[in-house]
């Protein structure tokens, strides 16, 4: 089972969230600067943690979060 885990960015004064895709301990994915609304990202990554999502289907939540549930 992955496990879904924030990353944070800091480019002097920006602060943005990301996503590391985790598999058996390796970092199979990373999705930086995906906002700079921790919230955003840590209720995305909630859900992505209580569903069983294979890995073929990751870049699909991701760009769905991205163009159809981001708030700006």
């Amino acid at each position: 089972m992955l496990l879904f885990r924030i990353n944070t960015y800091s480019n002097n004064a920006n602060i943005t969230y990301g996503i590391d895709v985790i598999d058996k301990e390796r970092t199979v994915r990373q999705y930086a600067n995906l906002s700079d609304n921790a919230e955003e990202i840590k209720k995305l990554v909630i859900l992505c943690n209580s569903l069983d999502i294979e890995e073929c289907h990751i870049d699909d939540i991701v760009e769905d979060f991205l163009t159809d549930f981001k708030t700006y």
